[in-house]
Order: C-alpha cells, then sequence, then structure tokens
C-alpha cells in the first residue's frame, strides 16, 4: 500500500473550530470512501472527546510517544479505537501536557511523530488527520514534520492574519529546515457571520492576502455545531446538517486541490 496522505490541522490561537474542523474532514473523508485515522495531539482531549472516547485506561498517543522515545517495541493496533460512525483514531490524555519533555530527551526530538507514523500498520490508511493543540510548541512541529499538508481554520474575527501570521513562520521554517513537501492544503473561514461587516472584512483580507490558499467554502457560526459536539456524532453524518455538507465540500476542495 502507498503512504497516506497526513494532514494537521493547527492554529496557534484555540477557539477557531480546529476540532469541529478535523473531525468533520475526517468524517467527510471517510463517508467518500477513504480510510481515515484521527489522532487526538491536545491534552484538552476535545477530538476524543467528540468521538466517544470514555478517557478509560485504554493507552494514548502519550503512550505511544513515550514508547518510541524509549526505543520499545511498537504496537499501533492496542492504541486504535474505531468511534460509532467506524472512523479509527489514537485519543488523547492530559499526559501530553508533560510530552514535551519526553519529546526533548529523543536525539532527534523533531522526528519522533514522523517515526511513528512511517510504521508499517499506518499505511492501511489513506488519510491521517492530526488535531493540533493550541501552540507552536515542539509537539506541534512534530505534527507538522511528519505532515504532508497543513490545514488552518481561522475565524472571522479581528486579528484572525495576525494569528495566521506566527504559524505560517513556523511553516516556512519547517519546509527549510526539515519538511520540505510540506504544503498547505488551506486556510479555511470559520464560525462566520455573512451578516457582519467584519466578517465580510476578514474573509476579504484574507483572500487578498493568501489568494487561492484560501479555502473557498466558508464555515458559518451556527447552534448545531456544538450540538454536534454534545451529541459525540459528526455534523457530516448529522441528517439535514448545513454545516455537514458545506465540510463534504472542504473535503472535495481537498481531494481536487
Amino acid at each position: 500500500m502507498s503512504k497516506p496522505i497526513i494532514i494537521s490541522v493547527a492554529n496557534e490561537k484555540g477557539g477557531v473550530g480546529k476540532t469541529t474542523t478535523a473531525l468533520n474532514v475526517g468524517a467527510g473523508l471517510n463517508k467518500l470512501g477513504k480510510k481515515v485515522l484521527l489522532i487526538d495531539l491536545d491534552q484538552q482531549g476535545n477530538l476524543s472527546d467528540y468521538l466517544g472516547f470514555d478517557f478509560s485506561n485504554r493507552p494514548t498517543i502519550s503512550e505511544l510517544i513515550y514508547a518510541m522515545v524509549a526505543r520499545q517495541p511498537l504496537n499501533p493496533d492496542s492504541f486504535v479505537l474505531t468511534n460509532a460512525e467506524g472512523i479509527d483514531y489514537i485519543p488523547s490524555s492530559k499526559m501530553l501536557a508533560t510530552t514535551t519533555s519526553i519529546l526533548s530527551n529523543d536525539r532527534d526530538s523533531n522526528t519522533v511523530l514522523q517515526r511513528i507514523l512511517n510504521e508499517p500498520f499506518f499505511e492501511k490508511y489513506d488519510y491521517i488527520l492530526i488535531d493540533c493543540r493550541p501552540s507552536l510548541d515542539l509537539l506541534v512541529v512534530n505534527a507538522m514534520v511528519a505532515s504532508d499538508k497543513l490545514i488552518i481554520p481561522v475565524q472571522a474575527e479581528k486579528f484572525a492574519v495576525d494569528g495566521v501570521g506566527s504559524l505560517l513562520d513556523t511553516y516556512e521554517r519547517i519546509r527549510h529546515n526539515q519538511n520540505p513537501a510540506l504544503t498547505i492544503s488551506g486556510i479555511l473561514i470559520t464560525m462566520s457571520d455573512a451578516r457582519t461587516n467584519m466578517a465580510k472584512d476578514v474573509d476579504a483580507v484574507l483572500r487578498d492576502t493568501f489568494g487561492n490558499k484560501v479555502f473557498q467554502t466558508v464555515i458559518p457560526r451556527l447552534s448545531e455545531a456544538s450540538k454536534s459536539t454534545s451529541e459525540q456524532k459528526s455534523l457530516v453524518e448529522t441528517k439535514n446538517s448545513k454545516l455537514g455538507k458545506l465540510y463534504i465540500k472542504v473535503v472535495e476542495e481537498i481531494l481536487h486541490g
């Protein structure tokens, strides 16, 4: 089998719809027949909760990272769970908050996640999506070094462009030093209220600044997003979901981009 396409969903700023995007892009790919793995790389565990993880004693991404750093035998299959919609995922836990110190003990600390995902087990997937925590620390750098593409969700609010800038600086540094194949799949405008001048201005500025790097599809602010999270069901699989249909359009842009 060929190597999966690995996509990091990242933004240094929290509360921009990152987890909702990661899950629903994954669900959309799954709906269109792709074999998908989601990885929760945020100690808050929002993606894990969204997927229905019960935060039991099951091993999480933290233990998988530790096993790689400690040069222990890996059995990735034991870390993978499957949710009610048939989406495979590796959950997170609060232990991830201390993982940067574990990573720093590795002689090549930026490539730990890349080495994990190079294990033959992961070749069974067409796409691997990584929901990154809101940071640009060593763990997020690991995700970007391991990835082929980057999705940047950006909330339609003031200072949105400023928030993208530092992430793009990190992206360019990683491309220059460690992963020249990394590309931007797209900047996704989220939580947009098209009735407001601010949303219109942010949309215009992002498109003027970043051109075709911005997805044509815009995700509006609708209450069904929070309802989807509480019900632990993707928008894509929610009947008559406006947001679900829009996320399918985002997936189609990814597939044809």
